[in-house]
């Protein structure tokens, strides 16, 4: 119940003029290039910065896997936003930068879902830590 419906509305690439595609909404889903960008989010702004607020650090079942990056054990992930064409996507590289290059269904690397909370549905918990890392945790209210 905490988890919003949201209206996603993608818009088009226009350097490329490839589609955004339909608006639908949705419970989950992958955040923009616009989105990436937005320092309300956290985000560093501009997408050729190579960024630290946009690298992903590569869990230990995808290092099994194989999917790192050698040199800073990083991950790349897909983005929303339409690529160079209908069959590209955005795509933020180990370094943090955006591109727009990266045939869809061709890569095996990470995606990072997004959701919106009912901020009256939940309780912020303490951190919890592992011992490896630190995260907020949400409870659910009862109804």
């Amino acid at each position: 119940d905490a988890i919003l419906d949201t209206q996603i509305k993608t818009n088009n690439n226009k350097k490329y003029g490839s589609s955004g595609g339909n608006k639908t909404i949705d419970k989950v889903f992958l955040l923009t290039n616009k989105d990436v960008n937005n320092t309300a989010y956290g985000f560093q702004k501009g997408s050729r910065i190579k960024s630290r607020t946009r690298r992903v650090q590569i869990t230990d079942h995808a290092l099994v896997e194989g999917y790192r990056n050698k040199e800073n054990m990083n991950t790349c992930w897909w983005l929303r936003s339409p690529g160079i064409s209908n069959y590209y996507a955005a795509y933020v590289l180990t370094s943090g930068n955006v591109t727009y290059g990266h045939f869809v269904g061709c890569r095996n690397d990470a995606v990072r879902p997004a959701i919106k909370v009912k901020r009256s549905c939940i309780i912020f918990g303490e951190d919890f830590n592992d011992g490896k890392y630190k995260a907020p945790m949400i409870i659910a209210r009862e109804k």
